[in-house]
């Protein structure tokens, strides 16, 4: 079948681009016309772009996108795509079609859906030998990567400086003084990497050749330029100008054929240096000129200066490529370069590919279009583009801006505008509109790129947008003329000169509660940032806990239709924060922590290492290998870990004898340290004393007998950190960055073949030096919290509440001084230079003679990408966008952004705008009765202080606290037999095997440990079986028995509806205990308006039986993973916050009349091949289950193996 198609689906954000080229997939693979009906793309009527006809094999069409996620999704779409073909066609009894569905789902688990690196990877590893590899080469993870380039970059500069002896040696000298060594290094790989990303190989290059050779300076220039100013200056008798042209025409005059022309164009830089006065465009462009003229002598010596570190780099490149094949490895780069290659020259050993569509290409690499270009153009493919050049965020990773636009014009694609949303609502659309062609993109904002609202969207009374201001800024009028600038522009440089003018002391009288006395102004305005944070964690909590009125947007989206906002508006997990840049994040969530509002960073962002559970687990390692460690000891006897108060601390050390403490702690006799404590008044904390000195005796019992993590984990199990961590405010997320430290403490042990010693070395070294790393991910689907994102990782992201807070930061100055500069021409590598003589005090710096060009560019590209990535932070909110930062010294943020569009036409702005003042803010605030009694220093604090003073508390709110799993809990028995004691003690808890075990199974029944190993083997294959099978057999072992009743029960449903091995962690409060329970519901599954808990048991029991020992474990699992209405806790599509996707119901707050109904049952598995489902009619409340766990949890305490409880009241009490 001919496919011809050449589109560029022009993507804004949240248009359903991922819907558009999986139908585009859909209508290839099943013969479909696409677009299939009319109105799915606007202005394209129905088959223009794929008439449909015979199918088209899915080996024949390669789809590729940016991330494994997206292509995770790509796939997972296409296949419920499919299914819902058989489904549909079944239904018709359309035999043919059903069973070409049945064909197609076999065979795309081997279709080209990938990476682009993957498929690059896939073609190189089927075409080594012809690209002269080993067969068994390897693929170089990033972190391996970059140590060996590192490696080898120090080695081959090393060489250079100590034995070099040519005649170049003395120039690199001269340059790594002046820039250091370590600079050096990162510039020369960065090259090499830049380069690469390029499509080249600088091992391969004359590098000498790549740097421009200045234009020496002549006459005849001189007079161009000349003529120039005198036309930029035109009849202007003011300013430097007139004075330049006298200057210049008196040299003219006197200057000879034979002058010296270096000379004379270094006098000509000098009488170009200084300020020009007011410069029009032309004068500056005429100035520019004129210096660039004078610098030739400056500019010859970098381009003889930089070769020979050119010349570095190309051998550091060599070796680099020669430690890989000594390897045989590969990294990433080498995939694409070699696939580039292999498309390139070998062009009839590519796979048969008709169709090419690719996803998010507006993320690729010059290198990944010329890929694409080379695949396109060798099988003469029909070609699909989907991206969006304002979603273009990625350069500093090598992105090429301009990639998508030229790869289009290339292959001459026909362009497809998305432009309707279905994420926000009108109010945002209209001002993100109103914005980005009035301020962020002026002209570049074509008719294609505006928004417009899905018909699900709902034209609510605007605004929807709010800023939040300092009340300086905007009261009492922020368009008031302040000096020179409005009061809304005012920037902590302009409150200085006021304060300092006191321009308004004459008028001491507050307007609206605003100090006209600008040293007041001023004082306030140096804790803005604090300020800041504390504003924005009230909005947040007036939204999550606040009246329905805080919400600020007439309706909300829920449970798949608009409705009024409720008392409260919006759940925590609603709440979605973005951030520029991660430097701040600590003092965003110290202000949440104050408001007691707990929030998660999704497994993004940096601060793992400085979370106080990393910390303390840090000091327990360094105590058990470094004795002498007394820092490190006393930590751990404050942590959770021991929980002695500072009181205890100050006693046992005697004053200030640190060895003191040391011997009573880990001293052998306790007596006198107990005697001091009950003289003092502190005889309550000597069992928590006790407890201490016995956890450090066990300790370093083990210390050096157990790997280190087994040490941890054993401290862990010994004093119940884990459940202590869990009970503390924002325990969920404490507890994953624990089990996150857990693995990677594991993982490098193994890998490195550390000891204790040196796991304790590298973890302190990774905390001191400040690695970024983001937390864990939360599994918890019960979390409510505030989610924390770069905006970087928050693309694709929705939310119905966006906020964009720290709008006052300055994009980060370039501090490259070393660029490869591609221009029309070609390739050159432009450079400042900066050498240092032994002999000289200074370190001149020369650059090359496109360096300043190189710069503008570069410059150039970080704005208009920093343009962009607002664009991306904008478009994420469904309902409500909440701004807040102050004005910087500069205007070149995104806050002067926003000044600049509120001044332009500030009517028309504050239509589609709402500004409040963060007092505003907190009067309402304490009208909502929010002000919590909590004692806060008088006056406004920094931003430190903030984040000092609002440490996460340690100390655990509960007095009783306990974590078990649910399976756990279900085997306890509920009988006072014996018996059933014993068995449960020796079989279920301590894990042995015993004869006189009562079994109140049949007498025929397995031994335990056969029973398990049956029972972990059959949840692994229905946990990874395919729900479909065109051909079932009969069942013949419990295992299939019970997969033929999986796929007869959820085999026709969507993906989305089944959901196997669903995790959970919940925690159920009873009679002042606190019990933290998590599992694992084997199956979960949406049928016929009805939620179905199903948990496997391969057994003989009966069905009484099991109903009468399993009942908690159901309870448990209803009440973790469902609301007392029936309605989910869990996320169960993959965009749970667009307008256009409502498939399922959503979690609810309240009772609802159309609330789904639940339903429970067991599916038991026995020897003779039957599964019967066995049902629940009824389950108890959440009420009556967290009273069983609870009472469960305090049967089970008492057969506790280890001398210390897990609950913390032992430690306590």
């Amino acid at each position: 079948m001919s496919v011809t198609f050449k589109i560029q689906f022009s993507a804004s954000a949240g248009t359903g681009k991922t819907y558009q080229v999986t139908q585009l997939y859909l209508a290839l693979v099943l013969g479909h016309p696409y677009p299939k009906e009319a109105g799915e793309l606007i202005g394209i009527a129905p088959g223009t772009i794929h008439p449909g006809g015979e199918p088209l094999p899915c080996e024949k069409i390669l789809m590729l996108t940016f991330s494994r996620n997206a292509a995770a999704e790509l796939r997972q779409r296409i296949t419920a795509g499919i299914e819902e073909a058989r489904a549909d066609a079944e239904a018709k009894h359309n035999d043919e079609i059903a069973a070409r569905c049945w064909n197609l789902l076999h065979r795309l688990p081997a279709a080209d859906i990938s990476t682009i690196h993957a498929y690059a990877q896939r073609l190189v590893e089927q075409h080594a030998l012809r690209l002269g590899l080993s067969p068994a080469f390897s693929i170089l993870d990033e972190d391996a990567a970059s140590d060996l380039r590192q490696e080898i970059f120090e080695a081959a500069l090393h060489d250079a400086l100590e034995n070099g002896n040519d005649a170049d040696h003395a120039t690199r000298e001269a340059l790594c003084a002046g820039r250091g060594a370590s600079e050096v290094l990162g510039a020369l790989q960065a090259l090499l990497q830049n380069t690469r990303s390029l499509g080249l190989r600088l091992e391969n290059m004359d590098l000498a050749g790549l740097v421009e050779q200045p234009a020496p300076p002549t006459l005849e220039r001189l007079r161009q330029l000349r003529t120039q100013l005198a036309t930029a200056n035109g009849q202007n008798k003011r300013g430097k100008a007139p004075q330049i042209l006298a200057d210049l025409d008196g040299l003219l005059a006197t200057a000879t054929m034979n002058a010296d022309m270096v000379a004379l164009a270094a006098h000509v830089a000098e009488l170009a240096e200084g300020q020009w006065g007011k410069d029009n465009p032309a004068l500056s462009a005429t100035r520019d000129a004129l210096q660039h003229f004078g610098a030739y002598a400056e500019h010859r010596r970098a381009a003889d200066a930089l070769p020979p570190l050119l010349h570095l780099v190309k051998s550091a490149a060599q070796r680099y490529e020669n430690a890989k094949r000594e390897r045989a490895g590969l990294d990433f780069d080498d995939l694409l370069l070699l696939a580039r290659d292999l498309v390139m020259h070998h062009a009839e050993a590519l796979p048969p590919i008709t169709a090419i569509i690719v996803d998010e290409a507006q993320d690729n690499s010059a290198l990944q279009n010329e890929f694409i270009r080379g695949l396109q153009a060798a099988r003469s493919a029909a070609l699909a583009l989907c991206g969006d050049w304002k979603q273009t965020i990625y350069a500093w990773r090598n992105a090429d801006p301009q990639g998508l636009e030229r790869l289009a014009k290339e292959t001459k694609l026909r362009g497809v505008p998305l432009r309707q949303s279905f994420r926000s609502q009108q109010g945002v659309l209209d001002w993100i509109n109103d914005f980005c062609r009035g301020v962020l993109f002026d002209e570049a904002y074509r008719a294609d790129d505006e928004l417009l609202p899905c018909p699900r969207a709902l034209a609510t009374e605007p605004p929807n947008i709010e800023l939040l201001l300092p009340e300086w800024e905007l009261q009492p009028d922020p368009f008031e003329p302040v000096g020179r600038k409005m009061r809304l522009e005012l920037s902590p440089t302009d409150l200085k000169r006021l304060a300092k003018e006191e321009s308004f002391q004459g008028s001491e009288k507050p307007a609206n509660g605003v100090s006209k006395n600008w040293k007041t102004v001023l004082a306030q305005s140096e804790q803005a940032i604090a300020l800041e944070a504390r504003a924005l964690a009230r909005r947040i909590e007036l939204l999550t806990a606040g009246p329905a009125s805080s919400a600020a947007v007439s309706k909300v989206w829920k449970n798949g239709s608009w409705s009024q906002p409720e008392s409260p508006p919006y759940r925590r997990r609603d709440i979605l924060i973005l951030l520029k840049a991660t430097s701040r994040q600590e003092i965003y969530e110290a202000a949440l922590r104050e408001r007691g509002i707990p929030y998660t960073t999704d497994g993004k962002g940096r601060g793992f290492l400085t979370r106080q559970e990393v910390q303390d687990i840090a000091s327990l390692l360094s105590w058990l290998a470094f004795r002498d460690d007394l820092v490190a000891l006393l930590a751990v006897a404050r942590s959770p870990f021991c929980a002695l108060s500072d009181e205890v601390l100050a006693v046992l050390a005697q004053g200030s004898n640190a060895t003191n403490l040391a011997i009573a702690l880990t001293g052998v006799d306790t007596t006198a340290a107990t005697a001091r404590l009950a003289e003092l008044g502190l005889a309550a904390e000597a069992p928590t004393f006790a407890h201490a000195v016995e956890f450090f005796r066990r300790m370093r019992l083990l210390a050096g007998r157990l790997p280190p993590v087994e040490l941890v984990r054993e401290a862990i199990r010994l004093t119940g950190f884990d459940a202590t961590l869990a009970g503390s405010f924002h325990g969920a997320q404490r507890l994953a960055n624990l089990k996150k430290l857990l693995s990677w403490i594991e993982t490098h042990e193994r890998s490195e073949g550390l000891d204790l010693a040196g796991v304790a070395r590298w973890l302190t070294t990774e905390i001191e030096n400040g690695e970024d790393r983001p937390d864990a991910p939360v599994l918890d689907p019960q979390d409510d919290a505030v989610r924390i994102n770069t905006v970087h990782a928050a693309k694709g992201l929705t939310s119905p509440v966006v906020c964009l807070p720290d709008l006052r930061r300055i994009p980060a100055p370039d501090q490259q001084w070393l660029l490869p500069h591609p221009t029309a021409t070609g390739l050159t590598i432009a450079a400042k230079l900066k050498t240092r003589q032994p002999d000289l005090p200074d370190a001149p710096e020369w650059n090359t003679s496109d360096f300043e060009n190189a710069k503008d560019a570069v410059k150039t590209s970080r704005t208009a990408e920093d343009q962009r990535l607002f664009y991306v932070a904008a478009t994420r909110p469904r309902d409500l966008l909440v701004f807040s930062g102050e004005n910087a010294h500069r205007t070149a943020t995104w806050r002067g952004a926003l000044n600049h569009y509120l001044l332009a036409d500030s009517e028309r702005a504050l239509r589609l705008m709402t500004l409040r003042d963060y007092r505003q803010l907190e009067e309402e605030w304490r009208a909502a009765g929010l002000a919590a009694p909590r004692t806060v220093p008088a006056g406004e604090i920094s931003a430190t202080q903030l984040a000092e003073q609002t440490a996460l508390p340690e100390r655990p709110p509960h007095p009783e606290l306990y974590r078990y799993s649910a399976t756990l809990l279900a085997s306890v028995p509920t009988t006072d037999d014996p018996a059933a004691l014993r068995e449960f003690i020796e079989e279920d808890l301590a894990g042995l095997q015993t004869p006189h075990s009562t079994r109140r199974a049949a007498a025929t029944e397995d031994s335990r440990a056969e029973r398990i190993t049956t029972g972990v083997r059959a949840h692994a294959a229905l946990r990874a079986a395919p729900l479909q099978d065109s051909q079932p057999a009969t069942p013949k072992t419990a295992t299939a028995s019970a997969l033929a009743w999986l796929r007869k029960n959820c085999g026709d449903l969507p993906p989305a509806h089944v959901l196997r091995e669903l995790p959970f962690v919940a925690r159920f409060s009873h009679d002042g205990a606190v019990a933290l329970v998590d599992g694992a519901a084997d199956l979960v599954f949406w049928r016929n308006g009805a939620w179905h808990i199903v948990d496997y048991k391969f057994t003989e029991q009966t069905p009484d039986e099991l109903r009468q020992r399993y009942a908690l474990q159901l309870a448990i699992y209803a009440a973790a993973l469902f609301t007392p209405d029936g309605l989910p806790r869990f996320a169960h599509t993959t965009n749970s916050g667009a307008l256009g996707e409502a498939a399922l119901p959503k979690k609810g707050r309240v009772r609802s009349p159309n609330a789904p109904s639940l339903k429970l049952s067991l599916l038991r598995c026995s020897r003779d091949f039957q599964c019967l489902e066995i049902p629940f009619a009824d389950f108890p409340s959440l009420g009556k289950t967290a009273a069983a766990v609870i009472a469960t949890a305090r049967i089970l305490r008492k057969f506790q193996p280890s001398g210390i409880s897990t609950d913390f009241s032992a430690r306590r009490d």
